[in-house]
């Protein structure tokens, strides 16, 4: 079996087993809250129950998605927003497995930038990178004493996607060299101005629109 759906198949089957052991729990309240439909309470587990039941069905069908054409997965289709999806699988599956970078469980190629979570698949494409920057987090005691502290880097692409992955001071800035050196035309550090504009679709149409302008100038050093 090729990585790719080695990977998807991983994804999927836990998000499986996590909607059928809430679908299971909520059920059984369904079942025992039938007598009393008229009850609010009654009503809100019957709805939870049948929405866990939809995202379990859901699930599966991504399964049979994976086993028959991995294009039709919907983490793949949401990467192929603009090209072809068979050129996606492809490229996915070409570079992904041996990357040229690789720290911390991202992993950086030509063409993807791929951060590890059990959870989600969501490969993205170096074109869609707009923003990536250092984040620390400090929890203190009483607003005084530390007591603990977080290094993450945060990734920002054009279609609104948020990626953020937690892991010492040294690798971040080692993830976030390999992301300019891969993409220089995305920002890299961290300004305050960015964070409410890349919320606002108006304000990210403006943001994207300066990566290209900068894209396009490093691509064709005439348009300078």
């Amino acid at each position: 079996m090729d990585w790719l759906r080695k990977t998807l198949y991983r994804v999927t089957f836990i998000q499986t087993i996590l909607a059928l052991v809430l679908a299971t729990s909520l059920g059984y309240v369904l079942v025992r809250s039938l007598a009393d439909l008229t009850h609010f309470s009654s009503f809100a587990w019957s709805a939870a129950t049948l929405a866990g039941l939809y995202f379990v069905l859901q699930w599966c069908r991504n399964i049979i998605c994976i086993w028959r054409e991995p294009s039709t997965h919907p983490a793949i289709m949401r990467a192929a927003i603009g090209t072809h999806r068979a050129q996606v699988v492809r490229t996915l599956e070409a570079e992904l497995p041996k990357p040229p970078f690789k720290l911390s469980g991202v992993r950086i190629t030509q063409n993807w930038v791929l951060f590890p979570t059990w959870m989600r698949f969501s490969p993205i494409h170096i074109d869609d990178l707009i923003w990536a920057h250092a984040k620390l987090t400090t929890t203190r005691l009483y607003g005084v004493i530390l007591i603990s502290k977080v290094n993450s880097v945060i990734v920002y692409e054009r279609f609104g996607g948020i990626h953020t992955r937690e892991t010492n001071e040294d690798i971040v800035q080692d993830i976030l060299r390999a992301i300019h050196s891969a993409a220089p035309w995305a920002f890299i550090r961290y300004h305050e101005d960015r964070q409410p504009a890349f919320l606002d679709p108006k304000g990210r149409l403006q943001l994207i629109q300066e990566v290209d302008e900068r894209r396009a100038k490093i691509q064709d050093p005439r348009r300078s």
